[in-house]
C-alpha cells in the first residue's frame, strides 16, 4: 500500500482528480487500487467491486519490489499521458468525477504497454475522451447495472476503440 499512498500524491493525479487534498475517506486510493485491478483482472471481474477488490488485494500481497516499481512507473507514465487534458476531463456533466470513465480509459491505455512490462507513451487526446463521453453505448453501460460484468466489458470495449495517443 505505500506505493499507492505514494502515487496518490503525485501532483498530475491530484490534477486529474480534481482535489488538491488526500481525501479523508481514502475514496482517492481506492479509485487508483480499482484502477490496478481491473488493469490485472478485468476478465475476471464479478460484482461486487468490494469482493473484486479484496481478491485483488490478496494478489498484491505476493507482489516483489520490481512489480511494485513497475507499476508506480505505469501509473505515473499514465498520469502524464493525461498531461493535455482539460480540468475535469473525467468529470461527468455535472462536474463529478466519473470513477468508470476513468478506470475504463486507465485499462484500455495501459493495458498493451502493460503486457510488456513497457509505459505508455504519448497523450491521451481531449477529443477522445469527449467523443468516450459522448458515446451512447458507454453512456448505458455507465448509468444502469455499473457493477454488472457486461456493463464493465462494454465500457472498456468503447475505451479501447475510441480512445486515441498522439
Amino acid at each position: 500500500y505505500g506505493m499507492v499512498l505514494q502515487i496518490n500524491k503525485n501532483l498530475g493525479w491530484r490534477k486529474i482528480l480534481g482535489q488538491e487534498v488526500v481525501d479523508l475517506h481514502f475514496k482517492d486510493l481506492e479509485i487508483i487500487a480499482r484502477g490496478f485491478a481491473m488493469l490485472f483482472m478485468h476478465y475476471k471481474y464479478q460484482a461486487t467491486m468490494n469482493r473484486f477488490l479484496n481478491r485483488f488485494s490478496k494478489i498484491t500481497n505476493n507482489f516483489d519490489a520490481d512489480t511494485i516499481n513497475y507499476l508506480e512507473e505505469l501509473f505515473i507514465h499514465f498520469v502524464s499521458s493525461c498531461s493535455e487534458l482539460r480540468d475535469k476531463a473525467f468529470c461527468n456533466s455535472n462536474g463529478k468525477f466519473n470513477i468508470s470513465l476513468f478506470e475504463s480509459v486507465f485499462v484500455a491505455v495501459c493495458e498493451e504497454p502493460f503486457k510488456c512490462k513497457q509505459f505508455v507513451s504519448g497523450k491521451i487526446t481531449q477529443e477522445s475522451i469527449e467523443a468516450l463521453k459522448k458515446d451512447s453505448e458507454f453512456g448505458r453501460a455507465s448509468k444502469e447495472g455499473i457493477s454488472s460484468k457486461k456493463n464493465d466489458d462494454t465500457r472498456l470495449r468503447k475505451a479501447k476503440q475510441i480512445i486515441v495517443l498522439r
